[in-house]
């Protein structure tokens, strides 16, 4: 295949090669790129972007959507926390698998993708059921980073789920407790259980998620300025979720475990325990993220 060489700047060249035709639009593709060197070097590297100009749109053509799924998720998973990869892992294999696996990537259309918004909406779970907006939506953003990664492999030019119409996202109204309930909570619990009322004042005062309140440890708390930090996270762990197993990285050695997965650091190590259910609790590393209390309430409170 033929291309041409043109000369940018000094030992700056322009390749440019026929890169076939786009079977959905009929438009020509033109693969080009910029190399330094002599004009000889350039005309070598010439012949093998020809070479390979047309691979990714032959392996487009004749790769099914199962097999990009896959492959987008072995790429992507590595960099993914444990429970995102389950949940992705059950998309795939729930949702988009048995939907359009066997559609080749290139002939995925946008219409495809919104009849199986429609589709899912309508009967999309297990007992025939309606899904749920939010989880159709979930399936969208999954299929749209599949479909992106195709496009950073050239495997397709376009993307036909950023044009599909996945359904609009449903307001959810949150109904937090006035304050006189929040105190008439922490007063019917304060004599009844010191351990839990620790937990509804760190909730209460902190705004932190129930992940994050069992998995602080005291080297978190600093009384002299009133602040705690919330590095890590606890999460309940099932072995398994869906069809297939997802790995999570081992606890670390140096730090002990109660027999009930807990950690004796924590503040709330009994909680920590509880939340494990049959399996053991997993801290999860998250970015720092502090919560600057009253001192005054922090001191009584952690007393």
């Amino acid at each position: 295949m033929s291309g041409t060489v043109r000369q940018r700047g000094p030992n700056s060249w322009e390749l440019r090669v026929y890169g076939g035709t786009d079977p959905l639009t009929g438009r020509r593709r033109w693969v080009s790129k910029t190399v330094r060197g002599s004009r000889t070097q350039a005309q070598a590297e010439l012949r093998t972007l020809a070479q390979t100009a047309n691979v990714a749109a032959i392996v487009g053509a004749t790769t099914t959507m199962a097999e990009l799924l896959e492959r987008s998720f072995g790429v992507a998973s590595v960099r993914w926390a444990p429970t995102t990869a389950r949940n992705v892992r059950s998309i795939i294999d729930r949702q988009l698998a048995p939907n359009i696996g066997a559609v080749f990537v290139r002939e995925l259309t946008t219409v495809t993708i919104d009849e199986l918004h429609a589709r899912l909406r309508r009967h999309g779970r297990l007992d025939g059921a309606p899904r749920s907006v939010g989880a159709v939506r979930r399936v969208h953003a999954v299929l749209q980073s599949a479909l992106a990664q195709a496009m950073r492999w050239e495997w397709i030019w376009s993307n036909p789920a950023s044009s599909a119409c996945p359904p609009p996202s449903e307001p959810v109204e949150v109904r937090p407790p006035a304050p006189a309930e929040v105190a008439a909570l922490l007063a019917f619990v304060h004599d009844r259980d010191h351990a839990f009322h620790l937990f509804l004042i760190l909730a209460a005062t902190t705004g932190a998620r129930r992940g994050q309140l069992l998995g602080l440890r005291w080297s978190d708390v600093d009384l002299a300025t009133g602040s705690l930090l919330f590095p890590t996270g606890a999460r309940r762990w099932n072995q398994r979720a869906g069809p297939g197993p997802v790995e999570e990285p081992p606890l670390p050695s140096t730090v002990p475990r109660r027999h009930d997965g807990s950690d004796p650091a924590c503040i709330l190590p009994r909680f920590a325990g509880e939340a494990a259910g049959t399996g053991p609790v997993r801290f999860q590393h998250r970015p720092n993220q502090c919560a600057t209390v009253d001192a005054e309430l922090g001191d009584e409170a952690l007393q």
